[in-house]
């Protein structure tokens, strides 16, 4: 039988911005992840053979299903427990593994450590599995949350947004990983019996099929509308043009929602924006590429992927404050003044503080 506190874990959501609140979408979606990936490891606990449809049968839930206590007053805190101690007395010692090794793989993923991710979850597929699973979980980029995952008197997770690109990192780690590229286009068609998808890439006017696998039909089936973004290997046919792709690590629905930036670190400061700023990107589809323009600003940034946009929006927002913000006038054009005034109006400096972005 399980003693006290066996299996039991702490889930905590909380925000680096002020007043904010959490899209349930994302709560459930993060719950959701976690759970697949405590099942991925309870199979390989269990010693059950890797197939491409990995789905927890009524016994493997009833011993590893995670089960959430009450809501924690003033937050979203959440007390888990993994299984129904009541159903089976002696799944304490399964269970406990199963929970360290989550730990341990997540940490490995936060810390792009990919020899002990391998050791922890030695079979690449469901390794590749179990780090969809971790993305989901952790926040998107500029999202501004942070989740903090705990086991009972051990370990604490932490998640942040920058935590998207060491798992990005670590899918594309193959061989081939320096032709894996994110293609932007309609979506034309889905084959679920043969796992592929058909995407109209405007570039070329072409039609490229995408073939992907078991643990990306969760990421489809949540994001089917028309324009989506694809990652993954790209294959070029004889003039350098995408052709197909291959070992599709991501398949997301292209967000243009507004990009919300509050601070940027920049050499032991911070500059902060007051108000918030707030810029909507658009989709350039001759390229295609995400663009942010703010002329006042002197901003003027793309990306073929929203994650890098706002890496690139940060860097640039950083140059234009050391170059621009921080010169003197006597080096500086007319121009280049007045957006020295533009930025001085719009950010100013403190000293740095946990929580940026």
């Amino acid at each position: 039988m399980r003693e006290n506190g066996q299996g039991r874990l702490t889930v905590s959501f909380s925000s680096e911005v002020a007043d904010q609140w959490m899209p349930v979408e994302y709560l459930t979606t993060a719950l959701d992840a976690l759970q697949e990936a405590i099942y991925l490891l309870a199979m390989q606990e269990e010693g059950r053979p890797v197939r491409k449809r990995e789905k927890a049968d009524a016994r493997l839930a009833a011993k590893y299903a995670l089960r959430c206590g009450a809501v924690r007053s003033g937050s979203v805190v959440m007390e888990g427990m993994i299984g129904d101690p009541t159903h089976d007395l002696t799944s304490s010692e399964n269970v406990e593994r199963v929970l360290h090794r989550y730990f341990a793989a997540t940490s490995a993923i936060a810390e792009q450590d990919a020899v002990r991710l391998q050791t922890v979850v030695p079979d690449s597929s469901r390794r590749a599995k179990f780090i969809q699973a971790f993305r989901r979980t952790a926040p998107k980029v500029g999202s501004g949350w942070v989740v903090e995952i705990a086991e009972r008197g051990g370990p604490v997770v932490r998640l942040t947004d920058k935590q998207q690109a060491a798992a990005r990192a670590l899918l594309s780690s193959s061989e081939d990983s320096t032709a894996i590229r994110t293609l932007t286009g309609r979506l034309t068609k889905i084959d679920f019996d043969n796992r592929r998808v058909t995407l109209f890439y405007p570039v070329t006017s072409r039609e490229i099929e995408c073939s992907y696998g078991e643990e990306l039909e969760v990421m489809l089936l949540k994001n089917p509308r028309e324009l989506i973004q694809v990652t993954g290997t790209v294959v070029l046919d004889a003039k350098g043009l995408p052709e197909r792709i291959r070992e599709v690590e991501s398949i997301e629905e292209l967000d243009l929602n507004e990009i919300e930036i509050r601070a940027i670190p920049l050499d032991g400061v911070r500059i902060v924006a007051t108000p918030a700023l707030r810029l909507a990107p658009e989709l350039d589809e001759t390229e295609p590429l995400i663009i942010l323009t703010d002329l006042d600003l002197g901003i003027d940034c793309y990306a073929a992927t929203r994650e890098a946009l706002i890496e690139e929006l940060r860097a640039q927002l950083a140059m234009l404050w050391s170059e621009y913000a921080l010169a003197e006038d006597e080096g500086l054009t007319e121009g280049a003044r007045r957006l020295k005034v533009n930025l001085r109006a719009r950010f100013e400096e403190e000293p740095e503080a946990k929580g940026t972005g």
